[in-house]
């Protein structure tokens, strides 16, 4: 619907935001945040940006709402805050996070959804550091990624100072229940409701893991990149499922 809103938090991480920025004029109102000011600017700077739809906003998700600035100074409304959009789209974010406020990043971008609207997440998965070279016996990983810093678990840091974690599947929905979100199985389009139903009630952890190969043309290393989906649904009313 025209009035349908999307948030999209770590707007530079992917390109949900310039993708969804391309979207013709009566499709839903972006809200795109991210925490670094030049990748909102680079956002406002993408051909396709359309400023009637769309609204850039800087913000830590470990720090409330309340916290986010527009970029530019002040926008039209709508404005980011508290249950402002029906979906949010958050992709590597918690990943950039330290593990110790992960769950106050989750409530703060639960918090910015409507009740009974969704929060979509795509991040980096255990899988991953596996077979990318980040599991190390000292303090660096190895291989590709050697210039990353074994903080301990699954937590590096990046040579910019940029955190790298590595979920697993049932941490992520432990994640989001505690922030009072409940996981939802993920479905292929075409599904028909009744596959939709029966897919949700089967005990299988509502939660995905993805892999894509990747081959580097220079020096013919070949990789695997695996990433964790998840859909959750905030509930309607507080303790409803």
């Amino acid at each position: 619907a025209a009035s349908s809103r999307v948030g999209a938090a770590g707007a530079a991480a992917g390109s949900a935001a310039g993708a969804l920025a391309a979207r013709p004029r009566g499709m839903p109102t972006i809200i795109a945040c991210d925490v670094a000011e030049t990748a909102l600017k680079a956002i406002a700077a993408l051909p396709q940006f359309d400023a009637a739809l769309s609204r850039l906003y800087q913000w830590d998700v470990t720090r409330s709402v309340s916290s986010a600035l527009p970029l530019g100074g002040a926008q039209p409304p709508p404005a980011l805050r508290d249950q402002c959009a029906d979906v949010a789209i958050v992709t590597f974010v918690l990943s950039a996070v330290p593990p110790g406020q992960m769950l106050s990043a989750m409530q703060h971008i639960a918090t910015c959804v409507k009740p009974g609207g969704r929060v979509c997440f795509i991040d980096y998965a255990i899988g991953d550091m596996k077979v990318a070279g980040l599991e190390g016996s000292g303090e660096r990983a190895h291989g590709a990624f050697a210039d990353h810093l074994w903080l301990g678990g699954r937590c590096f840091r990046r040579a910019d100072g940029t955190l790298s974690y590595f979920f697993e599947a049932e941490e992520l929905a432990e994640l989001g229940r505690k922030a009072g979100l409940v996981p939802e199985r993920l479905h292929p389009a075409g599904w028909s409701a009744g596959d939709v139903a029966a897919a949700q009630a089967t005990p299988e952890l509502p939660i995905q893991y993805h892999t894509v190969g990747l081959r580097n043309r220079k020096t013919g290393e070949s990789m695997a990149r695996v990433t964790v989906a998840a859909q959750f649904r905030k509930p309607a009313a507080p303790g409803s499922a």
